[in-house]
């Protein structure tokens, strides 16, 4: 049986394995072990049809990003094995996240950003998040 996840229309631009961390009170809380990526719902999916019967199956750099008109993309990323949303926030041409790398040596391979996240509250939250890559950033940006 194939679960319904609302990524079934989507097409995903980056995906990588990551820890991602959460900014509550004056520390940094784990929120989980999983693939982070980011999807983008084409406004027509049917200049896909020959391409691939699922866009799941659609790796990242099979289609460039610029090719197609996009409805709406967002970052999500579901935890290991449970598979809950632990971060879902849109991008949008006014809501880029900004990523910024970590300031200390120890965190060279993350990154940290603020968004409104959905994955917690139905109307949305402002929150601040970082994830840590295995490997350096520059490796994960050269692949």
């Amino acid at each position: 049986m194939l679960v319904q996840t609302g990524e079934e229309e989507e097409i995903c631009l980056f995906q990588k394995r990551c820890k991602l961390f959460r900014h509550l009170g004056n520390e940094w809380k784990e929120r989980g072990l999983g693939t982070i990526k980011v999807l983008v719902r084409p406004a027509d999916t049917t200049a896909l049809a020959g391409i691939h019967m699922d866009l799941r199956a659609v790796l990242p750099g099979d289609i460039p990003a610029n090719s197609l008109p996009a409805i709406s993309s967002r970052l999500l990323m579901r935890r290991e094995q449970v598979l809950k949303v632990c971060v879902n926030q849109p991008i949008t041409a006014k809501g880029v996240p900004k990523l910024q790398p970590m300031r200390s040596q120890i965190d060279a391979n993350s990154l940290c950003w603020s968004n409104v996240d959905y994955s917690d509250v139905k109307d949305g939250e402002m929150s601040t998040y970082a994830v840590r890559f295995k490997g350096s950033l520059v490796s994960l940006l050269a692949n």
